[in-house]
């Protein structure tokens, strides 16, 4: 049969007279166009699936400490319980880390103060309503510059958990 022909009657089947036909005709054999379609399909599964797996690796590498301290970021761990980290940049830019595994970065709204080692205080940001966004509340702040990292020590309080360090920044009160 001539491929011209075989086209023809495959369109008519088809119920296509405008010449769109469910199967096409390769070197005088036919193939359901839907096999095209699957290709494509799994084209597009491997794609996405590679690209999840170069995020995924590109997110494990961010949450690395050592990336973050390439950037020269200052870090305090001051948080209440759903919140897992907290990296505060020249005191004035701050990103939280929701349990949930979500960002949200905004600017610090008000002063933080290192306290007198008993008091807890509040870190108010801008954007975040304390009583609407609960779970992103940060408590008992202390700035930590990379410079103080090594003599960094943890300590956990009732209310979150507190970065207690030799060096205290200008302004602020020693503990």
């Amino acid at each position: 049969v001539h491929p011209t022909n075989l086209r023809e009657k495959l369109c008519s089947v088809a119920g296509d007279p405008m010449g769109h036909p469910y199967f096409e005709v390769f070197l005088g054999r036919t193939r359901k166009a839907k096999d095209e379609y699957s290709y494509k399909r799994v084209k597009v599964v491997v794609g996405t699936a590679f690209t999840l797996m170069t995020l995924g690796a590109i997110r494990r590498i961010m949450q690395t400490r050592r990336f973050w301290r390439s950037f020269g970021f200052a870090r305090a761990f001051a948080m209440t319980h759903p919140v897992t980290r907290a990296h505060f940049s020249d005191m004035s830019k701050v990103s939280i880390r929701h349990r949930s595994g979500t960002f949200r970065s905004t600017y610090i709204d008000g002063v933080i103060s290192l306290g007198d080692g008993t008091s807890q205080h509040d870190v108010h940001l801008s954007g975040i309503r304390p009583d609407a966004d609960a779970p992103w509340r940060i408590t008992s702040a202390r700035l930590v510059p990379d410079k103080a990292s090594e003599t960094e020590t943890l300590n956990r309080t009732g209310r979150g958990v507190r970065m207690d360090t030799t060096y205290v920044p200008p302004g602020f009160a020693k503990s």
